[in-house]
């Protein structure tokens, strides 16, 4: 989804604390996020029912974010800056975690918006989804994540 690979952890971080409330006050190693997550896939593939009624609402605070591309837009370019940014690992930590908020929007706004970016109540069903989601994760487990992160990243230590 994204090109960097700084990004795709971020949304990983995402999918574990927002969408399946794992709670964003810490970061997790990456590969422990991806096998909860998975697990809970598995779950909800099996158990349908147990699927959050508000998994896929749009938050009302971020109505008017202009829908999933500009948001994907702007978290890219500030990852960029986190990225290049070479200040002490206190404040970097503290712009992921402001970061996560946008990344929540891009979240919630998943199964909101076609290929065009535009938003509109979304057809495809949300087990198609979530497998999906199952192949996307395993295929990044499978990278190795932390080892082509950057080393900022407490996670990957």
């Amino acid at each position: 989804m994204f090109r960097h690979i700084e990004v795709n952890f971020l949304l990983l971080h995402c999918f574990g604390a927002f969408v399946f409330a794992q709670g964003a006050t810490h970061i997790y190693n990456p590969k422990t996020i991806i096998n909860e997550i998975i697990c809970d896939i598995d779950h909800l593939e099996k158990h349908p029912q147990d699927l959050p009624p508000d998994y896929f609402e749009i938050p009302k605070k971020a109505t008017d974010d202009k829908c999933l591309t500009s948001n994907m837009n702007a978290f890219e370019k500030e990852t960029n800056r986190i990225h290049l940014n070479k200040t002490n690992e206190k404040e970097l930590k503290g712009r992921i975690y402001k970061n996560l908020k946008c990344l929540q929007a891009i979240c919630s706004r998943l199964n909101n918006t076609n290929e065009h970016g535009i938003c509109e109540k979304q057809q495809r069903p949300v087990d198609e989804l979530l497998t999906e989601l199952k192949i996307y994760l395993r295929h990044v487990f499978r990278k190795a994540i932390c080892h082509i992160t950057a080393k900022t990243y407490e996670a990957c230590r």
